[in-house]
């Protein structure tokens, strides 16, 4: 067997740290609040929830509706 050496490659790439510029560039301006929410966030988290209570009171108010006016739908029925 033949023992071809290979050159090693070495792949390490040097870094250096980015400006507060250059993170917002990057990072479409959100570089700076990325470990604590904003208060635009939480606004909309809060909203979200409104919104979402909102759609289930909806929900349970229609359905009570619709149960109602098929109790009435049967009683007339009954009547008949």
């Amino acid at each position: 067997m033949e023992n071809n050496s290979q050159e090693e490659t070495d792949f390490s790439i040097e870094t250096e740290e980015m400006s507060d510029e250059e993170l917002d560039l990057v990072s479409g301006g959100t570089a700076r609040h990325s470990n604590s929410k904003s208060g635009a966030e939480v606004s909309m988290i809060e909203l979200q929830s409104v919104v979402s209570q909102r759609g289930m009171q909806l929900q349970l108010t229609t359905g009570m509706l619709s149960s109602m006016h098929e109790a009435t739908k049967s009683t007339i029925g009954n009547i008949r």
